[in-house]
């Protein structure tokens, strides 16, 4: 992850700058509230790939799930072979086949850190302030001919 990470909210940019908590509160309107985001208990994203030539082709399956109290589990499946990364909120551990490592392993401290980042659900702007984290309203600027809010989100642990 990247020490701060930039994002442009993609909402119309008003003429008087807006607050970031003003920002954040349109974000989770926008998400149904935070009733319903809150409702949410676990997120699945699953996806295929397809990479090659006129002669070839290699398929890369992605299933991604995600549950409250910070787990996630990543699944990345290419010629036959599964790597894993997973969080269950408090450790972390991989399997990755690809480098020769079929048994699980502890993941290194970055690694672990980067997960809980990724498991968080809500995202880093809901609750950005319970959480640790610092976030700047940069001003406006276009994204493909929208006005666009950009804020630049520090997390607490980097």
């Amino acid at each position: 992850m990247l020490p701060a990470l930039l994002l442009a909210v993609a909402m119309s940019a008003a003429a008087t700058p807006m607050t970031v908590d003003e920002i954040v509160a349109r974000h989770l309107e926008a998400r149904g509230g935070a009733q319903k985001l809150a409702a949410v208990q676990n997120l699945k994203v699953s996806g295929k790939a397809f990479f090659g030539g006129d002669d070839f082709t290699i398929t890369a399956e992605f299933a991604q799930v995600r549950k409250r109290a910070n787990q996630i589990r990543t699944e990345v499946t290419l010629q036959g072979l599964t790597g894993i990364d997973a969080y269950d909120g408090q450790q972390s551990w991989s399997v990755d086949p690809f480098q020769g490592r079929k048994d699980p392993f502890r993941t290194t401290a970055d690694e672990a850190r980067g997960l809980a980042q990724d498991a968080d659900l809500d995202g880093a702007l809901i609750g950005w302030r319970e959480k640790g984290n610092q976030v700047s309203y940069l001003g406006t600027e276009d994204v493909d001919g929208t006005p666009a809010h950009k804020l630049r989100i520090a997390l607490k642990d980097g």
